[in-house]
């Protein structure tokens, strides 16, 4: 049995058989958590290896009678189980040749999941903490996430791919995850944390002074950042990230109750 705590988090993961459990609590060694409550316990089970390698071809399927009440099913050839936050309870039966890879891909949809019904996010960003506060970097995969955290050796990594977002009374905290892509960067710093500062997305255009991880801020922050020798303005305030992060919610809130109410229409 492996606890794990991502940003306050915890989930207890039970993994049979034990080469799999043993390999489980060595993979996520620097997240593991003393006995305390837990969101959730999940039970993971590997039999057989019809997954010849992971990938994102999981099909999720939800109820719609709302948050932390919600089951959500998994329905795919060697990759089925449930995560029902009614009683707390999830469930996946594996049959992979990459079993420490859809583990770690269960994990990432377990807690995308907490972290919504909790008021938090996972966002996909790398994120590094410079003077003490978190900047995430967003885009899609092969943007460059991973390089921006290579080419900057003086912040702290909090990861390349996942970060979790945690509401709080002064704003926002980022956290690191173990949920990397890279897997030759160091990690040393994936679990700290600190208030968030600022979010940038990619330019589409070459950066000026030639750096392949020049971003620009997202929406009306639009300011290139410092990285790699780009010019530097106004980092945007917590309360300016919490409204953006707050209207994001909502606007995925409202998708998700347009979609329940097609769904339920006779």
């Amino acid at each position: 049995m492996t606890l794990i705590d991502l940003a306050g988090w915890r989930v207890r993961l039970t993994c049979r058989p034990d080469v799999l459990a043993a390999a489980v609590a060595v993979r996520y060694a620097a997240f593991a958590a003393p006995a305390g409550p837990v969101a959730l316990e999940a039970q993971v089970t590997l039999d057989g290896a019809l997954r010849a390698a992971p990938g994102p071809e999981i099909t999720v399927r939800a109820s719609v009678d709302g948050c932390l009440g919600s089951k959500y099913l998994f329905d795919t050839p060697g990759f089925s189980g449930i995560i029902n936050f009614a009683s707390g309870k999830a469930g996946l039966a594996l049959s992979s040749a990459a079993a420490l890879e859809d583990v770690e891909y269960f994990l990432r949809i377990v807690y995308a999941l907490v972290a919504d019904c909790e008021g938090g996010l996972l966002i996909h960003a790398a994120g590094l903490v410079v003077d003490g506060g978190v900047h995430l970097f967003t885009g899609q995969s092969g943007s460059g996430k991973s390089t921006v955290v290579t080419l900057s050796p003086h912040a702290i990594a909090l990861g390349d791919d996942l970060i979790l977002l945690r509401p709080g009374a002064d704003g926002w905290t980022a956290h690191g995850t173990p949920f990397w892509n890279a897997e030759t960067l160091q990690r040393a710093d994936q679990t700290a944390s600190g208030p968030l500062v600022g979010i940038y997305n990619r330019w589409s255009t070459a950066c000026p002074t030639g750096s392949q991880a020049c971003w620009p801020a997202v929406g009306r922050w639009r300011r290139p950042c410092r990285w790699r020798g780009c010019t530097s303005a106004r980092i945007p305030t917590s309360g300016e990230c919490s409204d953006a992060l707050r209207n994001h919610r909502a606007n995925n809130r409202h998708r998700d109750d347009c979609r329940r109410q097609r769904h339920s229409r006779p």
